[in-house]
């Protein structure tokens, strides 16, 4: 009992802790600051897992999961993002094998790319943020933990500098936007790693702003009119008393999700005015909290939109999603049992599992062999049923056969479909397919 009580207060911990990280990178990119913050991934049985996340899960599921939710949610001028989320969960595998040493490297390096239709404005899609202009940068090295990855911001999608970035980090950043996240650099360092992305980071933004510097004569810092070096999660630290109030506001917001209550737009209120909040007192205003009126006035004249439309929150997903999720009949993805289905198309036991960090790619893939075993074992059945059948006595034969194998109550049908025709064993009480 010691034990159990023992491991429910580390779960706790970890929550609380990961879901205070995870409230602080949704304002961070609300602020509009250059983002620089690192991601710790663990290895177990050859799967990394992001100790940040507040849903204990592989993060190929996290990606999958998106992947799942984008195929019903980005239609039309929104189609694109589909795309990006299939690169984004490749990406996630492919940090799998980097993490096995199945790749010949020790540091990996993507560029995330504005997507080209958001800079020509040729979609509706929400979450990228026009006046930012946005690009990310993951690196991810190894350490003797796992495997750590420095996320850094890129802002005004300047050609030149752009250009200038891909030739450092070994990657053609003058692709469409999704080639260029397909793309990935791989070095082998030999000594300090830590060090060497370091370096390789600060290099990078020097390299970005002189040529931003060189083509348009303004100076930046990362791309960002915050030249003052500036960083959102840092300036978020500075301010942890609106934090604070922050994070008992979203408490008591998701303890309404327990009665019923819709949350999703009072969460994102919630963000709006913090991130409000906390960029007035960073330019020295005094605010109390993120209710003052000043708030109000900033929220509404300001930009305070998150800036990436595929970055769920794991807090809703593992409290308040399976409350909001639309359920219906369906066949579950990934355990194929005919059941009521969420709008990820997974049913509730596999949804459960998915919580408790079962991988559910190996877990439809086991399903799916077995599935495909069972309709063989089905099929060899039937066809050993035929072939015992004579032509003299065939449907007298073949009605006991079946009788024999099913019950008193089985007939064979011959059912005609477009192009094809079938014969089918039901039972003739509830016409239910047998064999």
């Amino acid at each position: 009992m010691q034990g159990i009580k023992e491991r429910r207060q580390q779960d706790y911990e970890r929550f609380e802790a990961n879901r205070r990280f995870e409230e602080m990178t949704d304002i961070a990119e609300r602020l509009g600051y250059p983002i620089d913050t690192t991601i710790h991934y663990e290895m177990r049985d050859g799967v990394a897992y992001a100790l940040s996340d507040t849903v204990n899960r592989p993060f190929h599921n996290q990606t999958w999961t998106a992947l799942q939710r984008g195929k019903s949610e980005f239609l039309g001028d929104q189609f694109f993002q589909q795309e990006r989320l299939r690169l984004e969960h490749e990406e996630a595998l492919f940090v799998d094998s980097f993490g096995r040493d199945e790749l010949d490297g020790n540091v990996l390096i993507k560029y995330s790319k504005i997507p080209d239709v958001v800079v020509r404005g040729e979609t509706s899609i929400d979450g990228y943020r026009r006046d930012l202009m946005r690009s990310f940068v993951r690196i991810y090295y190894k350490t003797e933990a796992g495997i750590d990855c420095r996320l850094f911001t890129l802002d005004g999608n300047n050609d030149a500098a752009v250009k200038r970035v891909g030739e450092l980090l070994n990657i053609n950043t003058t692709m469409q936007s999704e080639k260029v996240l397909a793309a990935q650099s791989l070095m082998n360092v030999s000594g300090g790693t830590e060090e060497f992305v370091n370096e390789l980071i600060e290099r990078t933004k020097l390299v970005y702003d002189e040529a931003h510097l060189r083509d348009t004569g303004r100076r930046t810092y990362a791309g960002s009119v915050y030249v003052d070096r500036q960083n959102a999660m840092e300036e978020i630290a500075k301010q942890s008393r609106l934090f604070e109030q922050h994070m008992n506001g979203i408490s008591d917001i998701m303890h309404q999700a327990r009665y019923g209550v819709s949350i999703e737009n009072l969460l994102k209120d919630a963000r709006r005015r913090t991130a409000a909040a906390i960029m007035l007192a960073s330019r020295g205003i005094a605010v109390e909290s993120s209710g003052d009126s000043r708030v109000t006035s900033e929220v509404a004249n300001g930009n305070y939109e998150l800036d990436c439309p595929t970055a769920n929150n794991g807090m809703n997903e593992a409290r308040a999603e399976s409350m909001a999720n639309e359920w219906k009949q369906g066949e579950c993805l990934v355990c194929f049992a005919k059941t009521m289905v969420g709008s990820c198309s997974v049913c509730a036991g596999c949804e459960a599992a998915d919580n408790a960090g079962v991988d559910l790619l190996k877990l439809r893939e086991r399903n799916l062999k077995r599935r495909t075993r069972e309709q063989k074992l089905a099929q060899n059945m039937i066809d050993r049923t035929y072939s015992k059948s004579t032509f003299d006595q065939s449907a007298i034969r073949k009605r006991d056969i079946i009788r024999e194998q099913y019950g008193s109550h089985a007939v064979l049908r011959q059912e005609v479909g477009i192009g094809h025709a079938k014969k089918v064993v039901r039972d003739r009480r509830n016409n239910e397919g047998l064999a």
